[in-house]
């Protein structure tokens, strides 16, 4: 024992030596070790969408889109900046940067798997199940994962209530109309009452129940307003102009409404033109299907299905011309015979306004200018508190109503790839016990060659 001790006292200073050394491999070996695993870290976090809506059942949202496509919108630019912004990363990453490393992927359950896998398994291919929920994943190198992707998947909720509820977007606010003619002023004027109206009334009946706790009304109370001014005090206004004959300047409103009928009447020649060449399309379909043969009327040509005897909605889709589609053509048809029809109202008003104006060589007076500005303002003070209505029932009919057709199923949590902090543990306990066998085991061996030299020599 007394020989143990003498040999530690005298190797005392070489022991501490050996711990300084020891502990500082290990500790480098561990912030080494860690700064590496850190590069390489990416955290994931996973949210779970479902659409709850009857109609999600069937693969489709209020507005008819197919939820399958819509969910695939969360990686859309707009929605992941919202998310970055509300989580404070806007100077830290992108959504360009984000975007790829989104994926989307079906949740089926498991009684519906053994189902697809059975009907597959006895050639029954036509079976399918139309998921309603999906799992959304978020994998990155920023620790903010998951608060990142509940920060999307909020936004995501919005964007998804504002395109895809059924509900009709409100209108843009009304545009100034100081500095334009009455009759122009007007015309906006009624463009935007009767947007609004419109829209009101659509939200009233797709959301039939809804009253705003913040301001007490229902889309149909609104409605009823928007009514109102669209159906009084807007005709009033026409009146008071039309009646008086009242301009700010006779002549550039001539000119302004002679510009228009001859915008619109060329717009009218080029409707003519397409609408015969797409009912020509139409008939050329509907006798080459019967036929067996192929169309080619400068819209592609298109193989017609043989087992076919007549035409189907949706049948003959050419995604590289969808114009060219049997259903697409009828839409179009549709689409481009109202915007004649609207033409010529609109052209037949104008012919009138310039009837109207034809002997007004000279601004309205100061008098009728008071009356109508007095008017006007009445109108546009009344509309801006019911588009003020409009806006908060907006915000608050997305946020009751998002509820209940798409909710997220779990919060995100962030699990980092790599556990770093305990690799650092490994690689400074390996280091110390490396260290603990080398240093020794180093001078054992060197106190031996030493010793063999010396007593060689002697």
């Amino acid at each position: 024992m007394s020989d143990i001790k003498q040999f530690v006292h005298s190797h005392s200073r070489l022991f501490r030596l050996w711990a300084v050394i020891i502990m500082a491999v290990s500790v480098i070996a561990a912030g080494g070790t860690y700064a590496v695993m850190s590069r390489r870290q990416t955290y994931t976090a996973h949210v779970n969408i479902k659409f709850t809506t009857s109609s999600a059942a069937n693969g489709y949202a209020n507005d008819g889109s197919k939820t399958e496509d819509d969910i695939q919108e969360i990686t859309n630019a707009d929605v992941i900046a919202r998310g970055i912004e509300r989580a404070g990363m806007t100077d830290t990453v992108t959504p360009n940067d984000l975007a790829p490393l989104i994926t989307v992927k079906a949740v089926i359950p498991d009684d519906e798997q053994k189902k697809l896998d059975s009907a597959l398994d006895n050639g029954h291919t036509d079976y399918e199940y139309i998921p309603v929920e999906y799992t959304v994943t978020l994998t990155s190198k920023y620790p903010e994962t998951g608060k990142i992707l509940t920060y999307i998947a909020d936004a995501y909720e919005t964007y998804f209530m504002i395109h895809h509820s059924g509900l009709d977007a409100l209108p843009a606010a009304m545009e100034n109309n100081a500095n334009i003619d009455f009759i122009e002023a007007a015309e906006l004027m009624d463009a935007h009452i009767s947007a609004m109206a419109d829209m009101a009334s659509a939200n009233a009946d797709s959301a039939p129940t809804f009253r705003s706790s913040s301001t007490g009304y229902a889309w149909a109370d609104l409605s009823a307003e928007y009514d109102r001014l669209r159906n009084q005090d807007v005709p009033q206004l026409y009146a008071l102009i039309l009646s008086k004959r009242a301009s700010t300047d006779p002549a550039l409103l001539r000119q302004k409404l002679t510009e228009q009928q001859a915008s619109m009447a060329a717009e009218n020649t080029d409707y003519a033109d397409s609408l015969k060449s797409l009912q020509e399309l139409i008939a050329s379909y509907s006798e080459k299907n019967k036929s067996n043969g192929t169309v080619s009327n400068g819209f592609g040509d298109l193989p017609i299905d043989e087992n076919r005897t007549s035409i189907m909605d949706g049948v003959y889709e050419n995604t590289a011309n969808p114009r060219s589609s049997y259903d697409g053509m009828f839409a179009t048809l549709n689409s481009e015979n109202d915007a004649v029809s609207s033409n010529d109202i609109s052209t037949d008003f104008n012919a009138y306004l310039l009837e109207i104006f034809a002997d007004t060589n000279t601004p309205a007076d100061a008098e009728t200018t008071a009356e109508i500005r007095a008017l006007m303002e009445k109108i546009a003070s009344e509309e801006n508190t019911y588009y003020s209505i409009a806006q908060q029932m907006k915000t608050e009919s997305d946020e009751t109503l998002s509820s209940s057709m798409i909710q997220q199923m779990n919060t995100p949590v962030a699990q980092p790839a790599i556990r770093v902090k305990l690799y650092a543990v490994l690689a400074f306990a390996a280091a110390f016990l490396l260290m603990c066998v080398l240093l020794p085991a180093g001078y054992m061996l060197q106190r031996n060659i030493v010793e063999h030299i010396l007593r060689s020599k002697h």
